[in-house]
């Protein structure tokens, strides 16, 4: 009956740190640079938003790679201290996971946010690139006239 509330106590903590760890992911650009589209930052902007989200990329990973360590440890003095008998062993181990695990989740919500966002930046950067400019159309199908009339264009220029 213990062990039930326990783990109803630790599901619950967890669900919560959870929910306040996702920093939502709709329209960041909105607040961070005022504008309603991603398409409507410049490219200063734009690789300044990837900067940004590699460096979250590289912190969340950092942070759920020392998380799991934490995990593993505490598993790993949990496990060692059982075969000795130790209880303090045991009490460290489980402090150990405890504080890791909510970091864990911090760590790959982190990551996968940044993740997200570095692939929406790179879409939008690698999408068509207009450029206006100006055609020699000509008036006439006939090729000997060499007269025409400039119409104002777009470029679109496709990168894979």
């Amino acid at each position: 009956m213990e062990n039930l509330q326990l783990m109803k106590k630790l599901f619950l903590i967890l669900t919560t740190l959870i929910l306040l760890s996702v920093n939502g992911n709709c329209q960041w650009y909105n607040r961070r640079y005022g504008v309603n589209d991603i398409n409507q930052l410049s490219e200063e902007q734009l690789n300044e938003a990837l900067i940004r989200t590699h460096r979250g990329i590289s912190g969340g990973s950092t942070l759920s790679l020392i998380s799991a360590i934490g995990i593993c440890g505490g598993i790993i003095e949990i496990i060692a201290t059982k075969n000795i008998g130790e209880g303090f062993g045991i009490l460290a181990g489980m402090g150990l996971i405890i504080v890791s695990v909510p970091l864990e989740i911090v760590g790959l919500t982190k990551w996968s946010i940044n993740d997200t966002r570095s692939k929406s930046i790179k879409e939008v950067l690698r999408s068509t690139e207009l450029k206006m400019g100006l055609v020699n159309y000509h008036e006439r199908n006939t090729f000997s006239i060499t007269q025409g009339s400039l119409l104002p264009c777009l470029s679109i220029t496709i990168r894979f």
